[in-house]
C-alpha cells in the first residue's frame, strides 16, 4: 500500500512543479457558498481589514489551508478553521518558530499594532482586538463593552483550562456577531479563516513556506540515520519519525510494538527499536504525505457509510506507461461506477464526452488494481483506524462486474418492469443485508462480503438468506435499530426489496460465487409466461421453485383480504399462517393445506389451480429429502408473495396513471 500511496504522491508533486507544500492544501471544505474570512494586515498605513471570500478550488491554493498542526503541538498556521487557534495563539507562535527575516518582523508589528495581551485572573491571553479591524472599528465602544464582560465571566472560572476555553468561546461569538452585522454572513456559512500581510496571501510568502517544509520534514530529520529505506530501497538519509504523516498507519507510541522493545531511538543511540521496524528516506516521506493528501482530496469515497480510499496501481507495466493523475482519477471513476446507480450513470455519462482519454486509459486497464482502504478517523482526534483493507482488485474484475450488473438490471427491467431498485450495485447490497447500527463487528459483515464479491471468493448462501430474513423482518416488525429504514407503504417496499434480492442472488449466481438451480422445461406449459421466465431467469431449484408458488398463492389470497381496502399496508390475516422465524417441511405441508382451503373460501382456487397443482407435486416430490433450511423455506415463499404482491400493485398503479 505505502508503495502505491507513494507513487501518488511524487506523480501529484511533479504535476504542480515539485512544491511539496502545495501538495498538502486540504480541499474537504469545498462546499457551495462557503466563504473564506480574511484579515489582511496592512503595517505601512497601520490598517486591519476584514474581508470576506467565497472559497473555491484555487482559493484553497492561495490561501494555503494544510490543516492545523495535529496533536498537542503549538498552533503556527496562517490559514485555520479554527478561530481560537489563529486569532490567539497562532501568530505568537509562528513568530517564535520562525528565522531572523522580513516574515518574522512583519509579524512582530501585527502583534505589537493589532493584537493585545489580557489577564484573565492569573491567567495572560493574547488576541486579535476586533476593535482594530475595519469595518468593525465604528463599533469601538460597543466590542470593548463586550469584551470586558466577557473576560469579567471568564475569570471567575477557578480552572485554568475551562477559564482560557470560556474566553475564546464567548470571543467566538462575538466575533461572528460582527461578521455578521457587516456583511450578513452567517457563522454555518464560514469554512476558514486567513492571515495574509500587505496584500499577500500565505502561499505568496515564501518564508512562511519554508516554515512549513522546515517543521513537517526537516524536523523530523534532526536525528536521522544512513541505511536503506523501507520503502524505496534507496541508501539514504532516513528517520522512523512519522508523526507528520496523517494517517498513522504504524504505532510509535507503544514500546511493545518496538524492535526489541527498545522504544524510540535517542540522540546518542539512533538504531534502535522503531529505527529497525520502519524508517523511510526523504523523498519518500514527502511522497507519502503527498499521496495520502491528494487521496483525502480526490480519492476519498463513501460506500456502505464508511469512508474509504480508492488506491489504484499497476500489477506490471508492459507498455511502459506512466503513472498520471488523470489515470489515477480513471481509475477511481471506474471502480466507484459499481458503488450506486448514480455513480454507475456519471462514469457512462464521462466516457461518452471523454471518449479520447478513455480509450487510452483502458489500454491498460487489463494491467491495473486497486486496493479500497476503509477507515475511521474521528474528528478532532488523532486517530487513524483500518476498518477493511481489501487488496488488489483487477480493473478487468471491476469491469466484469459492472457488466454483471447491467445484465442483471435487464433481467430486472424485463421481468418486473423498469425500475432503478434492479441495479444491484455495492450500494444496494447494503441496502439489502441489513446491519446493525452502532456495531462494528456487523458492519464487517458488509465489508467481507465486499472483500468476497470484489476479489471472486465462493459465498455462504445461508448468511445471504439470513440476512434477507432481516431484511424482512424489519419491514414486518418495523425495526429501527438497523441501517434500513421501514418506510411508508412498506409491503410495498418489503416485497420490492425482497425481489431484488431475487436479483442480488442472480447476480452472484452469474459471478460464480454461488450456485444456481436447473430449471424445469415443463414449467413453461403449465404457468403463465411472465412467472415461469421469472423462475427460469432466477435460477430457483425445484424446493424453491414450490414454495415461490405456495408464496404467490399466499399473495393472491392476500389481495383478496384487502380486496376494496384503499390502504395497500391493511392487513393480510393470511401472513399470520409464516412462522418468519422458520419453517421446518412438515409446516410447509400444513401451510400448503391452509393454501388451498383459503383459496376455496374465497372463491379463487379455479384461477390458480394450475399454479397449486405445480406446487403441491413439487413439494411431494422433494419434503422426504428436504435440503432447504427452516430459514430459506420462508425466504422462498416470501419471493413468491413479494413476486404476486408486486405485480399486482404496480398493474394497479399504471391503470391508475392512465
Amino acid at each position: 500500500m505505502l508503495k502505491e500511496i507513494k507513487e501518488i504522491g511524487e506523480t501529484y508533486r511533479k504535476s504542480i512543479g515539485e512544491n511539496f507544500v502545495q501538495t498538502l492544501v486540504k480541499k474537504d471544505k469545498l462546499k457551495k457558498n462557503k466563504m473564506i474570512i480574511v484579515v489582511d494586515f496592512n503595517l505601512e498605513d497601520k490598517i486591519a481589514n476584514i474581508d470576506f471570500v467565497e472559497l473555491n478550488e484555487e482559493r484553497f491554493e492561495k490561501y494555503l489551508w494544510v490543516g492545523n498542526r495535529g496533536g498537542n503541538n503549538p498552533q503556527d498556521r496562517l490559514t485555520s478553521d479554527s478561530v481560537s487557534y489563529l486569532f490567539f495563539e497562532s501568530p505568537k507562535n509562528l513568530y517564535k518558530g520562525l528565522k531572523e527575516g522580513d516574515l518574522k518582523n512583519k509579524l512582530k508589528a501585527i502583534l505589537d499594532e493589532f493584537f493585545v495581551t489580557d489577564k484573565l485572573g492569573d491567567e495572560e491571553i493574547t488576541y486579535l482586538d476586533l476593535s482594530k479591524l475595519n469595518p468593525f472599528k465604528k463599533w469601538k465602544e460597543e466590542i470593548d463593552n463586550e469584551i470586558a464582560k466577557i473576560r469579567e465571566t471568564a475569570s471567575k472560572e477557578t480552572d485554568k483550562k475551562k477559564k482560557i476555553k470560556k474566553f475564546k468561546n464567548s470571543y467566538e461569538k462575538l466575533l461572528l456577531n460582527f461578521i455578521e452585522k457587516a456583511n450578513v454572513i452567517k457563522g454555518e456559512d464560514i469554512s476558514l479563516y486567513s492571515f495574509t500581510i500587505d496584500g499577500k496571501k500565505p502561499s505568496e510568502i515564501k518564508e512562511y513556506i519554508e516554515y512549513l517544509e522546515q517543521k513537517i520534514i526537516e524536523e523530523r530529520f534532526e536525528n536521522s540515520i544512513e541505511g536503506e529505506c523501507f520503502v524505496c530501497g534507496k541508501r539514504d538519509e532516513l528517520t522512523s519519525d512519522t508523526a507528520e504523516i496523517p494517517a498513522k498507519f504504524y504505532i510509535t507510541n507503544l514500546v511493545t510494538f518496538s524492535s526489541g522493545l527498545e522504544g524510540e531511538p535517542t540522540k546518542k543511540v539512533k538504531i534502535k527499536g522503531f529505527t529497525k521496524n520502519f524508517s523511510i528516506c526523504r523523498d519518500c516521506y514527502k511522497d507519502i504525505i503527498s499521496g495520502i493528501s491528494y487521496m483525502n482530496n480526490y480519492l476519498n469515497v463513501y460506500l456502505a457509510d464508511n469512508t474509504a480510499w480508492i488506491i489504484p496501481g499497476l500489477f506490471f507495466n508492459p507498455i511502459s506507461e506512466r503513472l498520471t493523475l488523470n489515470w489515477i482519477k480513471f481509475s477511481k471513476n471506474f471502480t466507484k461506477s459499481i458503488f450506486t446507480l448514480d455513480d454507475f450513470i456519471e462514469y457512462k455519462e464521462k466516457i461518452e464526452k471523454e471518449m479520447e482519454d478513455y480509450i487510452k486509459n483502458e489500454n491498460i486497464t487489463d494491467y491495473s488494481y486497486v486496493d479500497i482502504l476503509f477507515y475511521d478517523e474521528p474528528p478532532g482526534r488523532n486517530e487513524f483506524k483500518i476498518r477493511k483493507y481489501i487488496r488488489e482488485i483487477p480493473l478487468p474484475r471491476v469491469k466484469h462486474l459492472t457488466k454483471i450488473m447491467s445484465e442483471v438490471q435487464e433481467i430486472g427491467n424485463e421481468l418486473l418492469g423498469e425500475d432503478k431498485n434492479w441495479f444491484i450495485s455495492l450500494d444496494k447490497i447494503y441496502r439489502l443485508v441489513p446491519v446493525r447500527k452502532g456495531e462494528s463487528q456487523e458492519y464487517k459483515k458488509i465489508l467481507d462480503l465486499y472483500e468476497d464479491i470484489l476479489l471472486g471468493y465462493k459465498l455462504d448462501k445461508e448468511f445471504l438468506i439470513n440476512s434477507f430474513m432481516t431484511l424482512a423482518k424489519i419491514y414486518i416488525y418495523e425495526r429501527t435499530d438497523y441501517n434500513v429504514k421501514p418506510r411508508n407503504n412498506n409491503d410495498f417496499n418489503l416485497t420490492r426489496d425482497i425481489l431484488a434480492t431475487n436479483l442480488l442472488i442472480k447476480l452472484l449466481e452469474k459471478l460464480n460465487l454461488i450456485e444456481g438451480g436447473e430449471f424445469m422445461n415443463s414449467l413453461h406449459e403449465v404457468l403463465d409466461k411472465d412467472m415461469a421466465n421469472y423462475i427460469e431467469k432466477m435460477g430457483f431449484t425445484n424446493e424453491e421453485t414450490a414454495l415461490f408458488l405456495l408464496g404467490y398463492l399466499i399473495g393472491e389470497i392476500g389481495a383478496e383480504q384487502i380486496k376494496g381496502a384503499e390502504d395497500y399496508n391493511a392487513k393480510k390475516p393470511i401472513l399470520n399462517k409464516i412462522n418468519f422465524n422458520g419453517m421446518s417441511p412438515k409446516n410447509l405441508l400444513n401451510l400448503a393445506n391452509d393454501v388451498f382451503d383459503k383459496l376455496d373460501q374465497y372463491r379463487i382456487r379455479g384461477y390458480n389451480e394450475k399454479i397449486y397443482a405445480v406446487m403441491k407435486s413439487l413439494l411431494d416430490a422433494h419434503i422426504k429429502n428436504w435440503s432447504l433450511s427452516d430459514t430459506e423455506n420462508v425466504y422462498y415463499i416470501l419471493s413468491g408473495y413479494s413476486y404476486s404482491t408486486y405485480k399486482r400493485i404496480t398493474s394497479v398503479r399504471g391503470k391508475e396513471e392512465n
